[in-house]
């Protein structure tokens, strides 16, 4: 999921408490420019990432690119609280009120996706050390 890709990066950037700009990210998650933006914002306005602006604003004929080129991006989330299913429900599942299957389906999220994103890339990085080591 590309979410989580994106957000991989940010958790990583996190150990150095360092901001991510929008190049670094499309570097490591082979996203496109939009897609990237889109994913950003969606877990902007969930509250899960921030935006860094420079001080200076720029001025050229591709003002947006070009300040995305400069605003940075960093995990406000704390990957500890944050889980699969929250990820997962942020970009493919939104849940119909009042829905007995969504009801369901969200109980089935819970239980199998509520590994927090710490957890996750853990145990993704220790699978990726234990197949180089073999």
């Amino acid at each position: 999921m590309d979410g989580v890709a994106l957000l991989k990066v940010l958790f990583d950037a996190r150990a150095d408490h360092a901001a991510v700009d929008v190049w670094k990210i499309r570097e490591r998650t082979q996203l496109g420019f939009e897609e990237t933006e889109q994913l950003l914002h969606r877990m902007l306005e969930a509250g899960w990432v921030g935006r860094m602006r420079p001080q200076r604003s720029v001025t050229i004929s591709l003002r947006r690119r070009a300040q995305a080129k400069h605003d940075r991006w960093v995990l406000l989330a704390n990957p500890d609280k944050l889980s699969l299913a929250e990820v997962f429900k942020l970009f493919a599942f939104s849940p119909a009120p009042d829905s007995m299957l969504s009801q369901q389906v969200v109980a089935l999220l819970n239980r199998d996706l509520s590994v927090s994103l710490t957890d996750h890339f853990k145990a993704l990085r220790e699978n990726a050390n234990s197949s180089s080591s073999t």
